[in-house]
């Protein structure tokens, strides 16, 4: 028989955790952040000939200004500026690259990225969404909102204690992974009002 703590763990980490296989698309969205990982994972989806463009997302969280990511590269004025350099170090071309460097948020990642592609006359009817497995559930959710009429692929990375098979060995891991099931309990409450008869 599992334990309580065994069953809640895997009801968690099937809930939070998504991840599928890569398919031909239109674009490779890649919602803001300062680990280097998705966008890392989203050169090689473009090199690997998944996808004609990438679509990086994100000013910062909350207007907090220049930062360094998890990396060597210096200071970025925005997640955008970071994710392009980790792009353009990865082999994808600036003209493979749409930018969005406004939101600062994931919902705003969404909202903008939605709002760019209006703007420029890109259709998207599939697209790959390079990010965080941590991260999958929230972002799949406000990307699949604001893109209603596009197939959404989210393709994800492990990011070393706080992914699929290790976030609940560590204070920290439970802290993050927990956070998010909060956070989607929290900012999708008028979503499922609007849509329960539907």
């Amino acid at each position: 028989m599992k334990k309580i703590s065994d069953e809640l763990i895997e009801a968690i980490t099937d809930f939070i955790f998504i991840n599928r296989q890569p398919e031909q698309a239109d674009c490779i969205f890649v919602p803001g952040g300062s680990n280097s990982a998705p966008a890392v994972l989203a050169a090689r989806l473009y090199n690997e000939g998944y996808a004609p463009i990438v679509i990086p997302s994100g000013k910062g969280p909350y207007g907090v200004g220049r930062f360094s990511g998890d990396t060597d590269r210096g200071v970025f004025d925005t997640e955008c500026d970071f994710y392009c350099s980790i792009l353009s170090s990865e082999g994808v071309p600036s003209e493979a690259i749409l930018r969005e460097d406004k939101a600062e948020f994931t919902k705003e990642n969404a909202i903008l990225t939605r709002r760019l592609c209006d703007y420029k006359g890109f259709t998207v009817k599939k697209a790959l969404l390079s990010v965080k497995s941590y991260h999958s559930r929230r972002a799949y959710t406000y990307y699949g909102m604001y893109f209603p009429e596009a197939e959404i692929i989210p393709v994800s990375v492990d990011i070393p204690g706080r992914g699929r098979e290790d976030w609940y060995l560590s204070d920290k891991g439970i802290e993050r992974i927990c956070g998010e099931v909060s956070r989607m309990a929290n900012q999708f409450v008028d979503f499922l009002k609007e849509n329960k008869d539907k």
